[in-house]
């Protein structure tokens, strides 16, 4: 294949290529293998670890680097020669988080490095974390551990509580936290590296294979994927995805697919490179 003809597609894979945390789309799934037969790269950008990305990598054949836990892993599940790039917090970085963890006394904390996971308590009771707790390698500790890893997550019973752990980490250098409500009426907070994002990742895939930055191509459906969908040449959100981040998109004049997931979306929309 010529190699300006050569694209790099990146999918994200819950609500995106995977519904109801298991079932893969065949028509997307075929689009994609499809078009990695053709010479284009096809490669995996997720907020899941390893230990629950790799089996859905495995399904659809791919050969190609794998980005895992939001952008804070790339590297290849079959080329040892591939060092990881890590985008991480530093140990010093996960000591203010743990010491405002404690200070604002937050619940059910954990950390986790890819397929690492130390935890205080039982993790919160939605079918992700139980799934993710249940395949990662789990350590139970008193107390998080002062090591570098890719994202420390604790729960608030109230907004004041996740909003002042939010004001005193923004003050510490590359430090990122999200807040967010729960289905359980609590407010979780994740806090990873600021280099940690799938849009960093997707751009390192590209400059490794060599591929233009406009024929980049991102799926995705969260705000996980906010950067990669709108900053790629061909970025698109699901049409069932996050419905503030749909807005924004159709704002911009960016991409939103036809079709939902489940109805083969990422497929519908690949259909002009085949």
């Amino acid at each position: 294949m010529n190699p300006q003809n050569r694209h790099l597609i990146a999918v994200d894979l819950d609500d995106t290529i995977l519904s109801d945390l298991f079932s893969l789309n065949a028509k997307s799934v075929w689009k994609l293998m499809d078009l990695q037969d053709a010479g284009h790269v096809v490669m995996i950008a997720t907020a899941r670890p390893t230990c629950i990305a790799l089996p859905y990598y495995r399904a659809l054949g791919l050969t190609s680097l794998l980005s895992t836990v939001n952008g804070n892993y790339l590297y290849h599940p079959d080329d040892p020669s591939f060092t990881m790039i890590r985008h991480e917090l530093d140990a010093e970085q996960t000591e203010h988080v743990i010491r405002a963890i404690r200070e604002h006394s937050l619940s059910h904390a954990w950390m986790q490095s890819d397929d690492l996971l130390w935890a205080v308590g039982e993790p919160p009771k939605v079918p992700y974390f139980r799934i993710m707790f249940g395949q990662s390698r789990v350590t139970r500790v008193q107390e998080l551990p002062l090591l570098p890893c890719g994202r420390i997550f604790a729960s608030a019973d109230t907004e004041t509580q996740a909003m002042a752990v939010k004001a005193q980490l923004d003050a510490v250098p590359g430090v990122h936290t999200s807040v967010y409500s729960n289905r359980h009426g609590s407010y979780s907070v994740s806090v990873s590296s600021t280099e940690a994002d799938k849009w960093t990742t997707v751009q390192e895939a590209a400059a490794y294979y060599g591929i233009d930055k406009q024929n980049i191509w991102c799926f995705g459906d969260e705000n996980n994927d906010r950067q990669m969908v709108m900053n790629a040449a061909h970025g698109h959100v699901m049409v069932n995805g996050n419905p503030a981040l749909i807005a924004d998109m159709k704002a911009l004049g960016k991409g939103i697919t036809r079709l939902p997931c489940a109805e083969g979306g990422v497929a519908d929309m690949l259909q002009e490179l085949l």
